[in-house]
């Protein structure tokens, strides 16, 4: 670990908790051997505090699709900068993206836009509350929904979160056990393992409940962009963020069923301020353009990377994990491939040039048997 990050975490220790922004990005997340504070990114690349460069493999924990700093999406923030960014009156664009995210995504009858994953999983839950008049939430183990009370309730750091019997995080073939109809299931439609998606639809709709699919990660991921459409099954609301601006503003949303999301009509409020965000609504504008144009890539250029790996993994070529000790992954870093244990590798389209030079690092290394 360089000595210039070693200071600066000192510093920051003293102001922030725990030193960085988010648990993920936390020293102990990494381990010896890897940067913590980065300059500067672009393309795949990240620099860190002592200007070495990195292939960024992590894609800023998928909020990354085309590459750091991409120059066309700047461009077209740039373009509409003149026009202002939050207004009391909301831009013609807003009602633009919710018309192509509509003719998108099966399940989207209807959009309310946010500013966070969390705050799109939260809103999500609370329109099933509202709608079916129930408050059990049914969350699948090994699915991760955010940070806000209702979900941390079911995890090891959950003090505070004080909801305790209004959630309960089962295996998933626990559900088909259950006899009694909660509000919603909320899950991930695909992590590393194929999920009886179809069996938990049916299962919902013959007790009357909302499924939620939170595609905060494998949103734009997919072929057909959303795992929804990839896979074929329709849920009825479903939770979008992280990679829709290519990180260059927050934003997310959840979509669904307009006879559900109409309660937002009566009594179940859901507002932010920030939601209509001009740079976060033409960042997102503009990052479905290049993938619309590219055929949704992340797919082909994930399955690329893996071909022929000398090395186990785990995951969809959209999103995986190499199955490796920590001491692998450090010998990576140290020839300039940033891969963090216990992190998803989200490939972007930035990716695609340099497939070649990626497998290289980790055949290399594979050939150390490390």
């Amino acid at each position: 670990m360089a000595q210039t990050d070693l200071v600066l975490y000192r510093r920051a220790c003293k102001v922030i908790p725990t030193g960085v922004g988010t648990y993920s990005k936390m020293p102990d997340r990494f381990g010896n051997g890897f940067p913590i504070y980065s300059r500067w990114s672009e393309g795949p690349y990240v620099w860190d505090s002592r200007g070495e460069g990195y292939i960024d493999m992590a894609s800023a924990l998928g909020a990354v699709i085309l590459g750091h700093n991409n120059k066309y999406i700047r461009q077209k923030i740039r373009q509409f900068a003149g026009d202002g960014e939050i207004m009391s009156l909301t831009h013609p664009k807003v009602v633009e993206l919710a018309e192509r995210l509509v003719s998108l995504i099966p399940c989207a009858e209807q959009v309310r836009f946010l500013t966070s994953g969390s705050e799109a999983t939260t809103a999500a839950v609370k329109i099933a509350r509202a709608y079916t008049n129930r408050d059990l939430i049914i969350t699948f183990k090994d699915h991760y929904h955010g940070w806000h009370p209702w979900f941390s309730y079911t995890q090891p750091k959950s003090a505070g979160s004080g909801l305790a019997h209004t959630v309960s995080c089962i295996e998933v073939d626990k559900l088909f056990t259950l006899r009694a109809a909660p509000a919603a299931v909320i899950m991930e439609p695909a992590r590393f393992e194929a999920l009886p998606l179809e069996a938990i639809r049916k299962w919902c709709t013959q007790w009357a409940v909302v499924l939620i699919f939170d595609e905060v990660v494998t949103g734009f991921r997919y072929p057909g962009g959303s795992a929804q459409k990839h896979f074929g099954v329709t849920p009825d609301l479903a939770c979008f963020g992280k990679a829709l601006t290519n990180g260059m503003a927050p934003f997310s949303f959840v979509c669904g069923k307009k006879e559900l999301m109409q309660v937002i009509e009566k009594d179940c409020f859901i507002s932010s301020t920030y939601a209509e965000s001009l740079t976060a609504i033409t960042a997102a504008m503009a990052t479905l353009d290049v993938l619309e144009s590219e055929k949704w890539p992340i797919w082909d250029i994930g399955r690329e990377i893996l071909k022929d790996l000398p090395v186990k993994h785990k995951g969809f070529p959209c999103r995986f994990m190499l199955d490796v000790r920590r001491e692998f992954l450090v010998e990576c870093c140290k020839r300039g491939l940033l891969i963090g244990p216990h992190l998803s590798i989200f490939p972007t389209l930035a990716h695609r040039g340099i497939i070649d030079k990626i497998k290289e690092i980790i055949n290399k290394v594979a050939s150390t048997n490390c």
